[in-house]
């Protein structure tokens, strides 16, 4: 994983919560987003517990209206394609927050939503029914 090399797999994010360590990354030879989750033996050694963090979620409101909540403050979302390319890109408030476009929210469709966190990126699922 590299983050500024060229290579097939890059913009790597590692988080560790406890003994589990979480990694995603974007495969540049097709754009699609990869992510693997692995624990650490002997971790709570290394580790110290921390504050509680918001975590990212996406909130349905209507049967039209999906909002992304706990993102990090002004920080950059984006709506994937199944595939992983990005579709559309917005920007979350000052409270952390964004309404997603309605466009997107095809019936029968998931919607998928990579947003930031204090922790990393965070790639969000929301099914929507048909």
């Amino acid at each position: 994983l590299s983050e500024s090399l060229s290579g097939s797999n890059r913009h790597p994010d590692v988080a560790v919560h406890g003994s589990t360590v979480h990694v995603i990354w974007q495969n540049s030879a097709d754009g699609t987003v990869k992510y693997l989750r692995g624990t650490l033996d002997g971790a709570s050694a290394l580790t110290s517990p921390t504050p509680a963090i918001t975590t990212p979620r996406l909130v349905r409101q209507g049967p039209d209206l999906v909002a992304l909540e706990g993102a990090t403050p002004g920080s950059t979302y984006r709506i994937l394609a199944s595939h992983g390319t990005t579709l559309h890109k917005g920007t979350c408030d000052p409270s952390g927050r964004a309404t997603l476009p309605s466009r997107f929210l095809t019936p029968g469709t998931p919607l998928l939503v990579q947003a930031q966190s204090p922790t990393g990126l965070t790639l969000l699922k929301l099914g929507l029914a048909p």
